[in-house]
């Protein structure tokens, strides 16, 4: 009867349509610094998962309205959605003659790779939470990332026909990442994976992602090429 119990608490933890967390706004829904469409009216609340930093999460991606929403994709670093994602067209590459890349021009601790910086993290200016939705928004850290799957139950699960990341705290507040899968010339795997940017990277081409994918039974840390699209979950710390 124990264990009948444990799997019963285990699978409502799962189901989309629970009780709505205690989703709070931060007062201000002007988004006329996003010029992107005319839909890029992106929800500004968030939800307190009671996490030891106090770190709150944005209930939807930049560029959604509602949390199932992809919204808009960004290469790492950069601040804008565009139509094709690579190398020749990201932002801190320098190319070659041959178009393909030649070095970084920014966020690089590796001469051999380029402008030497030192920079593990994104300045405001090239952080896409911040310069879309305001100052006191930006994308999450890796400990940040970190912070989130290991104090909130994940499960994969989908609301409203859409696949997904849902993560419950205990203090009974949930916040749900759609699988938007990432984009170069088009979106790849929707529904089937998903890749989050967190502020951080790690190496010449890559950086941190929350990273999750079809059925699995955790979320972890990932790493892509930086020039990829991902969509973007912003956070914000407490008032």
């Amino acid at each position: 009867m124990k264990k009948l119990l444990v799997s019963l608490l285990s699978a409502l933890l799962c189901i989309s349509v629970v009780v709505e967390p205690e989703i709070q706004s931060d007062g201000n829904q002007n988004m006329n610094n996003i010029g992107f469409s005319s839909y890029a009216g992106t929800s500004k609340e968030y939800v307190d998962l009671g996490l030891p930093s106090g770190t709150l999460w944005a209930t939807c991606n930049i560029g959604a309205t509602k949390p199932e929403e992809s919204g808009f994709y960004f290469a790492w670093g950069e601040t804008m959605p565009k139509k094709i994602y690579d190398w020749s067209t990201y932002k801190w590459t320098k190319l070659n003659s041959e178009g393909d890349i030649d070095s970084l021009i920014r966020y690089n601790f590796n001469k051999a790779y380029g402008v030497v910086d030192s920079l593990s993290n994104l300045l405001p200016e090239d952080d896409a939470a911040t310069v879309n939705l305001g100052k006191v928004w930006r994308m999450p850290t890796k400990e940040e990332i970190v912070e989130l799957y290991e104090n909130c139950k994940y499960c994969w699960t989908e609301i409203n026909g859409v696949n997904g990341a849902k993560f419950t705290s205990s203090n009974g507040n949930s916040i749900f990442l759609p699988a938007a899968g990432t984009q170069e010339s088009f979106v790849y795997n929707e529904g089937d994976v998903g890749y989050y940017w967190a502020s951080s990277f790690d190496d010449y081409i890559a950086a941190y992602n929350l990273y999750f994918y079809f059925h699995s039974e955790e979320a972890t840390i990932g790493k892509i090429v930086r020039f990829i699209g991902s969509p973007i979950r912003p956070v914000r710390s407490k008032k």
